[in-house]
């Protein structure tokens, strides 16, 4: 039959429709044709359009092309090179619109479209990946905030009670120190607390609260994934890298070290992966990175559906 129409996938695959309900196949640029028996509901009578460097075909129109029942006009998907199609009823919604520079003016002709500049893409790739890292160090830097603010209240409750838990605690302290056999060095630090002065208590007080402050803001900033955050987590958790050295200098043990690698990878992610002062290219790479993998974009650059390996033979 004469051709209907013809769609090609490549350079050499490619589809044609004749008007005698043929549906012919190549795989060599249009040289030679063969003859398919699809299954499914093709659309004989319409038009075909390939997805190109992939398998993937759509046909739309009516099923057949002699007085075409109610409800036969459609769109057809096959992701084998003809073989098989598919009904696709999302699409039979599909309405023709005049092509334009303007895309949105073309989209405000729809009743009930919404601007794509108005809906928000979800992030996805590294960028995805990155979110949930930053999140995880900011659960880190929450429960930091919640301990360190226990100890502060407990601080400033001790300092403001202090004769009175002395009183208290004198008694329970000597039967520990019979119960343990004599002089125990838990014991003895807990004699210490009595001892200091009380402008000693409020200033440690005062740093503890800060420290828990700085704990909270970070846990904020990296949850929402903020620029400022990042460099305010780097210079924190590297600073108190130092007093971790000198800890394990005194004594090791298994908790030291692991807190002590868990900052370290949290530095050295900080530094190459989010690109802080200026490594690989610095804050410029990391939103040049970012336009490229967010918005429409990133969207209409991955072509529909999966790339099909079935071959077609002749």
């Amino acid at each position: 039959g004469a051709p209907r129409s013809v769609a090609f996938t490549s350079t050499t695959s490619g589809l044609l429709l004749t008007d005698k309900r043929e549906l012919m196949v190549t795989t060599d640029g249009g040289k030679t044709w063969a003859i398919i028996t699809p299954a499914g509901a093709l659309h004989y009578a319409g038009e075909l359009v390939a997805v190109p460097g992939t398998s993937t075909y759509l046909s739309f129109g009516f099923i057949t092309g002699i007085n075409p029942e109610p409800g036969a006009r459609g769109t057809a998907l096959s992701v084998d090179g003809g073989l098989n199609w598919h009904r696709c009823l999302r699409c039979d919604a599909w309405l023709p619109i005049v092509a334009a520079a303007d895309t949105s003016a073309a989209d405000a002709a729809l009743p009930g479209v919404i601007d794509r500049s108005a809906i928000t893409v979800p992030l996805r790739g590294k960028l995805l990946r990155d979110r949930y890292v930053l999140r995880l160090i900011a659960i880190d830097r929450a429960l930091h905030f919640i301990v360190l603010a226990a100890i502060a209240i407990f601080i400033v409750l001790f300092a403001r009670h202090e004769q009175q838990w002395a009183r208290k605690f004198v008694g329970v302290l000597n039967n520990l120190q019979q119960a343990v056999g004599g002089h125990n060095a838990l014991v003895a630090e807990i004699e210490k607390s009595f001892t200091l002065k009380s402008s000693t208590i409020w200033l440690a007080a005062a740093i503890v609260t800060a420290y828990a402050l700085l704990e909270g803001v970070e846990a904020i900033g990296l949850w929402l994934a903020k620029r400022w955050a990042e460099y305010l987590t780097l210079i924190a958790t590297t600073i108190l890298l130092i007093p971790e050295v000198y800890e394990i200098a005194k004594g090791t043990s298994w908790l030291k070290i692991v807190t002590m690698v868990l900052n370290i990878a949290v530095v050295v992610y900080l530094l190459v992966a989010k690109r802080l002062f200026g490594i690989r290219g610095g804050g410029a790479a990391e939103e040049a990175e970012r336009q490229r993998d967010i918005g429409w974009g990133a969207v209409d650059s991955v072509l529909p559906g999966p790339v099909a390996t079935t071959k077609v033979s002749s």
